[in-house]
């Protein structure tokens, strides 16, 4: 085993330089990785799982009040925006439930 010693200024340089490569290679890892895919969801799945009817499902999209993308003639959601909805119809008061 060979031994090699360096001053104490060339080691402080080399790590100075070496924790900017380190933070250097961690931007360029963050900024390359794949995008999480989101989780999208048919209506059929969001009735069942929601316990609506279709046609309560086609009014909450007519009004606005729930996201959705039309692929190829199909509906689908996001399952973020089935969350915000949900969070935004257990804020409302009884009284507003009912008009929905």
């Amino acid at each position: 085993m060979e031994i090699i010693m360096i001053d104490m200024k060339t080691f402080k340089k080399t790590m100075v330089q070496l924790e900017f490569l380190h933070k250097r290679l961690d931007e360029l890892v963050r900024k390359n990785q794949p995008k999480r895919l989101e989780q999208w969801v048919d209506a059929e799945y969001v009735c069942r799982a929601l316990g609506l009817t279709k046609r309560t499902l086609q009014v909450y999209r007519e009004t606005g009040l729930l996201a959705y993308s039309r692929i190829k003639g199909k509906i689908f959601y996001k399952q973020a925006d089935i969350e915000t909805f949900l969070l935004e119809i257990n804020k409302l008061s009884n009284e507003q439930k009912k008009k929905l």
